[in-house]
């Protein structure tokens, strides 16, 4: 028997692999709530759609760099499960990658960069403030002591461009740095944290072939 998480919490959910998420965690009766968070959501967005027809699918406006509408989302999350409920599964999906010259080492530039690190590592850490529902989620699973989305977890989705192979994305790498640091600060309250590269998805900047179903089936594989 697959042990689904109840409530999951996506953030860039709009489009590419956070919309796969969003369609493949609706697919399971399992799921009570699925928070897609995104910084806008258009008239003709398919997200939009899928809350309409769904109701255990909520859209949250939600910039990760923005502190106000993370408290926010987290008073949102809580009013709708409840207080005697947690959060089982907070999907950091929402990151920067752009191609420009100033983003390469040679010819740097200082905005482009911090711009990068403010996105996909600082505001990272501060969607981790939904910290103390994860903790409410584990608290509540008295069965076993094993770890998964099922009980409690956070999964950062990172780039295979963080690989320290590679020399670019420096961001990215201290992203999957971080991922580390989380999971053995978390794991005494038993919250699994990890990262991933689920694969490209096809998004505005990004052409690739990778279906956003097949990137949901890596992410479960793992979790």
């Amino acid at each position: 028997m697959e042990r689904i998480p109840a409530n999951i919490l996506i953030t860039g959910a709009r489009r590419g692999i956070g919309l796969g998420l969003v369609k493949g965690w609706a697919k399971y009766d399992a799921v009570k709530n699925i928070f897609a968070c995104a910084r806008k959501l258009e008239d003709d967005d398919e997200l939009g759609r899928l809350a309409e027809t769904d109701p255990r699918i909520h859209f949250i406006k939600m910039d990760v760099n923005n502190d106000r509408d993370i408290c926010y989302a987290r008073s949102k999350v809580q009013e709708i499960i409840g207080e005697d409920n947690g959060l089982n599964l907070l999907i950091n999906n929402a990151r920067l990658h752009e191609k420009c010259e100033g983003s390469t080492f040679f010819g740097a530039d200082r905005k482009i960069f911090a711009e990068h690190f403010e996105t996909n590592v600082t505001s990272q850490l501060r969607v981790a403030s939904f910290y103390p529902l994860l903790k409410k989620a584990s608290d509540a699973v008295t069965t076993t002591t094993a770890l998964g989305a099922f009980r409690a977890a956070i999964l950062n989705v990172c780039s295979v461009l963080g690989s320290i192979e590679l020399n670019s994305e420096g961001s990215m790498f201290i992203k999957n740095i971080m991922s580390k640091t989380m999971a053995l600060d978390f794991v005494k309250d038993r919250i699994l944290v990890t990262a991933i590269f689920p694969g490209w998805a096809n998004t505005s900047w990004n052409d690739s072939a990778t279906e956003v179903n097949d990137c949901f089936a890596v992410l479960k594989f793992y979790i």
